[in-house]
């Protein structure tokens, strides 16, 4: 097994896909519906944008890694449609990676994360928060440790 090696920074966690991808105005992110949609038409894409991650400003540090959370508030979406969004940020996330490759490399290792920091990339990990996973139909919750009861 490979260790994950010597990354300064080493972000566990963002919204950034959420923000990029989201084009309404959502409550509670600004005082009016115009101040809603400035924060979320601030970020458009991975390469460069105004919120709190990108591509470029992480090129400051010489070694990094980023967890990019597929992230929705499922109260907030249509009925059944959680799985479907799901899948829309995967694609675009995917394909952002790939419009990115000089700068991020998609990694499911730690050896994975070794080398993107050895080229000078952005090593990109990806997670799924909270309830959006509750109707997904390929998770199966099972109790942790096993044969622990729910």
């Amino acid at each position: 097994m490979t260790e994950i090696q010597n990354i300064p920074y080493f972000d566990g966690h963002c919204d950034t896909i959420w923000r990029c991808m989201k084009r309404e105005a959502v409550p509670d992110y600004g005082a009016t519906e115009d101040e809603c949609r400035a924060y979320f038409s601030a970020c458009a894409a991975l390469r460069e944008n105004r919120g709190h991650v990108d591509l470029l400003r992480g090129q400051h540090y010489r070694k990094r890694a980023q967890f990019f959370a597929l992230y929705d508030d499922v109260r907030a979406l249509p009925p059944n449609t959680a799985w479907t969004k799901l899948r829309e940020m995967h694609d675009w996330f995917l394909s952002q990676i790939q419009e990115n490759s000089d700068l991020v490399s998609l990694c499911k290792t730690g050896a994975e994360v070794d080398a993107a920091a050895a080229q000078h990339r952005t090593a990109a990990l990806l997670s799924v928060e909270g309830p959006i996973c509750w109707t997904v139909p390929w998770i199966t919750w099972k109790p942790w440790p096993p044969g622990a009861s729910d």
